[in-house]
């Protein structure tokens, strides 16, 4: 599973509210931070943050470093690990 995720907050948002919605396991990579393609992808990565994956945690503070865990539970985004994706 080689996509590249763009892990932007707005995107995430967007795109949980406005696609439709696929699941799949995906590898977390510090890479998927600099998405190069255009494709409108996105992955929520709160399930396995709970889970305190280290390398997850390394990804969310490298990419998000002004999110708290309190801040994610506030936006309802426990307990889910979606790969969402719009469809063109």
């Amino acid at each position: 599973m080689g996509m590249r995720v763009n892990l932007t907050f707005p995107a995430l948002l967007a795109v949980l509210l406005f696609s439709s919605v696929t699941y799949a396991e995906v590898s977390v990579r510090y890479s998927y931070c600099e998405t190069k393609n255009n494709q409108f992808v996105a992955e929520l990565l709160s399930s396995a943050l709970k889970a305190s994956s280290p390398e997850v945690n390394f990804v969310m503070m490298k990419c998000y470093p002004h999110l708290r865990k309190r801040r994610m539970l506030e936006h309802g985004l426990i307990d889910v690990l979606p790969l969402i994706q719009s469809k063109k």
